[in-house]
């Protein structure tokens, strides 16, 4: 497994195809705003307009262009931002296990038509992943792996067949990963970037060894001193590379990620509430417990309960 997967691992990724739009003439569709969740809006067939009035947004889409938002935030997708005469439509709500077909706009399919995937994807509160990515992104997948997943991702769409609820979580999960990847790769050689945190740090070579052993195994010992051994680094380097591209020092970085380990584990595991803080990296359950509650708001076994 390597570190991109732990963290989609760590980051507890759930989803599915929950909508594809099949929208003509004028038309709005309305985002809002939800808590752990993100969403992907791919335009497989024609164009549309996002805007983002939070980050000061607004964007064309093409064919074959996905508008990602990691924490999703209010947004409008909309065949033309210059008049407000469009019926406006609300996104279905977040459900898993069904395929919902919208059809949106009266007329003919004309040259604004558009037809558009919703992925909706859920997540750890917790997740380091998801809060190290820009508040949006946008890709073009123009000769990329990801052309094909869509590609099959319509197919499965146009007619349900035995086990298609089974093929389409699968390609959401994929098409997930490699959003991921493309951005990733695109980031690669740029100055800064639109990555924060554990991504930022990942870009950095004195550090990226290193925080990969600690993304693959956070309940070792990681004590500042073994941390700036491993990488060739002075006590005080370390603890300056640490804030200057993760905002926050080396214990802080290791505590957290051995929370998300833990998190993990309750949701996929039947271990006690011990048996959980020793395999991240605890050494009783009274503190493991309170430093959950401190960053989930909620006690171990709640969260297991809610998952």
């Amino acid at each position: 497994m390597d570190i991109l997967d732990k963290l989609i691992a760590l980051a507890q990724i759930t989803g599915g195809v929950t909508v594809n739009c099949q929208l003509q003439g004028d038309w709005q569709l309305i985002n809002a705003p939800k808590t752990n969740q993100a969403v992907a809006h791919i335009v497989h067939k024609g164009r549309a307009f996002v805007v983002a009035d939070e980050l000061g947004k607004e964007l064309s889409l093409q064919e074959g262009d996905i508008v990602f938002f990691p924490r999703m935030i209010t947004h409008t997708l909309s065949d033309d931002t210059t008049k407000n005469t469009a019926q406006t439509y609300p996104t279905p709500t977040l459900n898993y296990d069904v395929f919902t077909r919208l059809t949106v706009g009266e007329g003919m399919m004309g040259t604004k038509a558009c037809d558009l995937f919703c992925l909706h994807f859920g997540y750890d509160s917790g997740a380091e992943l998801i809060n190290s990515l820009p508040p949006m992104l946008i890709l073009h997948t123009a000769g990329t792996p990801l052309q094909s997943m869509i590609e099959l991702l319509k197919a499965e769409a146009l007619q349900t067949k035995m086990g298609s609820a089974s093929v389409v979580n699968a390609l959401t999960t994929m098409i997930f990963t490699l959003i991921l990847r493309t951005f990733l790769e695109q980031e690669q050689g740029k100055q800064g970037g639109g990555v924060l945190g554990i991504l930022k740090g990942l870009g950095e070579p004195r550090l990226h060894a290193l925080l990969g052993k600690i993304i693959q195994n956070p309940e070792q010992e990681w004590s500042v001193e073994a941390m700036a051994n491993l990488a060739h680094l002075s006590r005080s380097q370390l603890i300056r590379l640490f804030n200057q591209h993760l905002g926050v020092s080396p214990h802080a970085f290791v505590h957290k990620l051995r929370l998300q380990k833990s998190a993990m584990l309750l949701r996929q595991s039947n271990d006690s509430v011990l048996s959980v803080a020793l395999s991240s990296g605890f050494l009783s359950e009274t503190h493991f417990s309170k430093a959950f509650k401190k960053l989930y708001g909620t006690s171990p076994s709640q969260y297991r309960l809610m998952g």
